[in-house]
């Protein structure tokens, strides 16, 4: 099943990790996946549940379906069902995997599908977790689309919206129409991709580039007073002409710069065209 062009998938890989006195929401899941694939009209693909409890298990299974997207070069869609929480998941037996240790494992599954990983996280605050992992322009890109509950709710309303979000994206494949279906039962159910991610991480760092006129004079100081610790001379009015470089720097040379390595494009050139809206970012 593909969707659309810059988001798809060739398999649903369900992550169970909720203990089972929590409910069997993954279950139900992969139950309503498999019913919907009765209907002809229906997208036609490998539908997996996973249970894993605990670290180790976690690990593995993301290491396994990495290993099996690059010799197949097939786009998996991760579904995960876990507890969230500002510092990561928290797996069926109480382990918690960190945000830090979650990123390299998604971003070998970005690459093997070429910047094209798509993951749902039924977790209110896994949300929250992942998005802001995607803020980060200093790292490459991690996975290029992210579906779930912005906000805390109740797992029967999360399930509901889940249902209804898969109902409509494996029929019609329309990433907006399964959003808005899902927030008839989930007002908060979201989608967040990369490129607006990209936009945020970018103006955070921005800010550390001087904009005000006593931020480039305290910047031009900065850099006399490193200077005059060499063993070069200074050049004659050097403040003047710290703050005139300042002042030209050209922010398309650095901005090009974080887009070139956060979205992969050395690897994938292909992304670029995709990515065309994505410009650089006014101060």
């Amino acid at each position: 099943m593909k969707f659309r062009v810059n988001y798809g998938a060739d398999t649903v890989e369900i992550i169970d990790s909720i203990s089972p006195r929590d409910g069997q929401t993954a279950r139900r899941l992969y139950d309503h996946i498999r019913d919907l694939q009765y209907d002809s009209l229906v997208m036609q693909g490998r539908v997996t549940r996973h249970s894993v409890s605990n670290v180790a298990e976690f690990n593995n299974l993301l290491a396994r379906l990495a290993n099996e997207a690059e010799k197949e070069d097939s786009w998996p869609l991760i579904h995960v069902e876990s507890h969230g929480g500002s510092e990561g998941l928290q797996l069926a037996n109480g382990d918690l995997v960190r945000w830090a240790d979650v990123q390299p494992r998604f971003l070998r599954l970005n690459k093997a599908t070429r910047n094209h990983l798509f993951v749902v996280m039924a977790a209110c605050k896994g949300f929250h977790g992942i998005k802001a992992m995607l803020d980060l322009t200093d790292h490459s890109v991690s996975l290029r689309l992210l579906a779930g509950p912005g906000e805390e709710t109740s797992s029967g309303k999360l399930e509901d919206a889940t249902k209804a979000f898969y109902s409509s994206l494996l029929r019609a494949g329309d990433m907006v129409s399964a959003i808005q279906e899902a927030r008839k039962n989930e007002p908060t159910f979201s989608v967040y991709s990369a490129e607006p991610a990209f936009i945020v991480g970018w103006s955070k760092a921005i800010r550390e580039y001087p904009t005000t006129n006593k931020g480039i004079q305290q910047r031009a100081e900065q850099i006399v007073t490193q200077a005059k610790t060499s063993s070069r001379p200074l050049p004659p009015q050097a403040h003047s002409r710290a703050k005139t470089a300042i002042r030209s720097l050209d922010m398309n040379i650095p901005f090009e710069a974080f887009k070139r390595k956060f979205f992969m494009l050395d690897l994938f050139p292909e992304i670029d065209e995709e990515i065309s809206g994505v410009t650089l970012y006014q101060r």
